[in-house]
């Protein structure tokens, strides 16, 4: 108690540093948790999906750029073969190298500038003169013929395999008028078999659409064969436009939430569509949020806790207080008991003190008094020794005289008294 009432503590002990610690620990949390969810969450939200989607662009891109490359060949081979046709006069050897070189070359045709189909080259069909055609006026013979190469909208075969109609003029030089035109059809499966194939995610789907928006190629061909007009979603106007689209979400035809970006094939003015659902697209967004979610639940949880504990401290500390308040009320008793204590043993000793000295004074006095009867008695003794000294020497003395008288005894005994004995 000595000790505790020098030190000057009160309450818990290293409270203040206690508190201090625990109030860093709850502003440390309150921060941490302010700059997840409000600064950082939305940041690396955005980020993720920002992520998410340069993906999906990246796959649109190149899934775009392959099936561009893809035709772009096979143009660059029709014209090819349009040079080579002028300057041999085996037209017929020239094409069907080419048809067994080029596999996605189904038919090819010559056409003069009447517009006369003049041979018609398939691999695995033989055409006679009465299959030939007229394709006089026609767009794609008419630009053909003034230069240019024509390629058609997509189409499809009776059994559903897509294809277009390319016409180039044949000629020699880009400079000199067409000599006549190249007709081939060409098929699409091979231009995107390998894009169609491709995996993104569970539920990532490539398609892609012609200039008018129409569906020309989907993973399921039976989408293809319904012949299925995207004009209506957002993604479709901005790529046949040329723009590249970099997604928002949208409900697509069957009414699920997705993401799609879009990216033109200019070549044709196609696009390049890739969806993918919003649940799967914002599944490793929504892993984060709930992460975030349960820290944000075990940081409110452990501050909880820390101010629990706070009070508890705080109880703890009112009580320890109040003991100490009793320990000290105890100890100002005990110290005034002792202050009046030492002063009623000082008042006691000096009193005692007091009585002692005149113990210590009726003592000599009655010491003197003693000595002086002492030596009263010693001088009476004295005289009544010498007295019975002096007794002894008149008995003796008597004793003497008697037996002096017995031996002069008369015959009359004298009368000492005067009468009668």
């Amino acid at each position: 108690m000595e000790e505790i009432r020098k030190s000057g503590e009160k309450g818990l002990p290293g409270r203040t540093l206690l508190y201090s610690i625990i109030a860093l620990v709850i502003l440390g949390l309150v921060a941490v948790n302010i700059g997840i969810n409000l600064i950082w969450l939305e940041s690396f939200m955005r980020d993720l999906r920002e992520i998410s989607i340069n993906y999906l662009l990246s796959e649109a891109k190149r899934s775009s750029e392959n099936i561009e490359k893809f035709i772009q060949a096979e143009i660059n081979d029709i014209k090819r073969l349009s040079q080579d046709v002028t300057i041999s006069e085996n037209t017929e050897f020239f094409i069907s190298r080419f048809l067994k070189e080029n596999p996605a070359i189904k038919e090819i045709s010559i056409i003069n500038l009447n517009g006369k189909e003049e041979k018609r080259y398939s691999r695995k069909e033989y055409f006679t003169e009465k299959d030939l055609r007229d394709f006089a006026f026609l767009e794609e013979f008419e630009k053909a013929k003034e230069g240019q190469i024509f390629i058609s909208k997509v189409d499809f075969t009776p059994e559903g395999e897509p294809y277009i109609k390319i016409t180039a003029p044949i000629r020699k030089l880009e400079i000199e008028t067409p000599q006549a035109v190249l007709r081939a059809i060409f098929y699409l499966e091979g231009a995107w078999e390998k894009v169609l194939e491709m995996k993104i995610g569970e539920t990532g789907r490539v398609s892609v659409i012609d200039d008018k928006g129409m569906l020309i190629a989907d993973p399921d061909p039976s989408r293809v064969l319904k012949k299925i007009n995207l004009l209506i979603l957002p993604s479709v106007k901005p790529v046949i436009s040329g723009e590249i689209f970099k997604g928002t979400k949208y409900l697509n035809e069957k009414g699920i939430e997705v993401f799609g970006v879009g990216v033109p094939i200019k070549i044709l003015k196609w696009g390049v569509i890739i969806e993918q659902t919003t649940e799967e697209l914002e599944s490793s967004i929504k892993e984060v949020q709930r992460l975030t979610i349960i820290f944000l639940v075990v940081g409110t949880v452990i501050i909880g806790l820390l101010i629990w504990l706070v009070l508890i401290l705080e109880r703890t500390d009112k009580e320890v207080l109040k003991r100490h308040r009793i320990i000290e009320n105890q100890s100002k008793k005990l110290e005034e008991t002792k202050t009046s204590l030492e002063i009623r043993i000082q008042a006691r000793t000096k009193e005692l003190q007091g009585l002692a000295q005149e113990l210590e004074k009726q003592i000599r006095e009655r010491t003197k008094e003693l000595q002086n009867k002492v030596g009263e008695l010693e001088k009476f003794n004295r005289l009544a020794v010498g007295r019975e000294l002096k007794m002894i020497e008149l008995k003796e003395e008597i004793t003497k005289l008697k037996e002096q008288l017995q031996n002069q005894k008369p015959s009359h005994p004298p009368n000492f008294g005067g009468g009668r004995r």
